[in-house]
């Protein structure tokens, strides 16, 4: 994941372009939340900036029901954008 405070729209499709695009691959969409979504379910954001703004989210439980759980409530608080059509 990373930051995109400070972004326009153009800016983060371009950062993701640079620094996570895969050979044959390519990104159908994103999904936005804010850091306090985060907070709120007793994870935290560890930044690394390598690529620049990237972070890893940690606090996760170990168990995995309670993983997928927890990245359903964070999928339900996200904003979910389309990747723009080539």
């Amino acid at each position: 994941m990373f930051r995109s405070d400070g972004l326009d729209e153009t800016q983060i499709w371009q950062h993701l372009a640079v620094h996570a695009s895969r050979p044959n691959r390519r990104f159908h969409g994103r999904g936005d939340f804010r850091l306090s979504d985060l907070a709120d379910r007793t994870l935290s954001l560890d930044l690394d900036e390598t690529p620049p703004r990237h972070g890893n989210v940690t606090g996760w439980p170990v168990a995995k029901d309670q993983q997928l759980a927890l990245a359903r409530e964070l999928a339900e608080v996200s904003s979910a954008t389309p990747a723009p059509s080539e």
